[in-house]
């Protein structure tokens, strides 16, 4: 329940138009994208941030209010796959935040991180979210992003 809390503020945080870019050309644009129910975002943005206590989470914008985030307890150094319970997921679509509320629903589902020049791309295949208000309510996610 804490990682939930703490990931609706980073999406509130980042829904607020407080970006961040962490890339010196501010000027790239399509640094992969992500999927939330059938509908797909360009990542436009990415930022890093330490959140209470030790997550770490990196964050990606279409450059409205669409967010998706990956929490995990230190940033990732090198390429590796994380299982579910390693790592946390939200994405914010139309004012709703859908997030790993139940990972038995996941099983085998896992989160690939692949390091190059420092910058990290993420990669998760049919992953399903639930809304963090109605855990009746879910969508099927999937990304590919690359750190700006």
């Amino acid at each position: 329940m804490k990682r939930l809390f703490i990931f609706t503020l980073v999406l509130a945080t980042l829904a607020t138009g407080c970006n961040k870019e962490s890339s010196k050309n501010n000027n790239l644009i399509g640094n992969g994208n992500w999927t939330l129910g059938g509908v797909t975002y360009t990542a436009k943005s990415s930022q890093r941030e330490s959140v209470i206590g030790t997550d770490k989470s990196i964050s990606f914008s279409d450059g409205t209010t669409n967010v998706a985030s990956f929490s995990f307890t230190s940033y990732p150094t090198g390429n590796s796959t994380y299982s579910l319970s390693k790592v946390g997921i939200l994405a914010g679509n139309k004012s709703k935040v859908y997030g790993v509320t139940k990972p038995e629903a996941n099983t085998g589902k896992v989160v690939t991180v692949t390091i190059s020049n420092g910058k990290a791309t993420i990669s998760a295949a049919n992953i399903w979210l639930f809304n963090t208000s109605n855990v009746n309510d879910s969508m099927l996610f999937s990304a590919t992003v690359t750190e700006f």
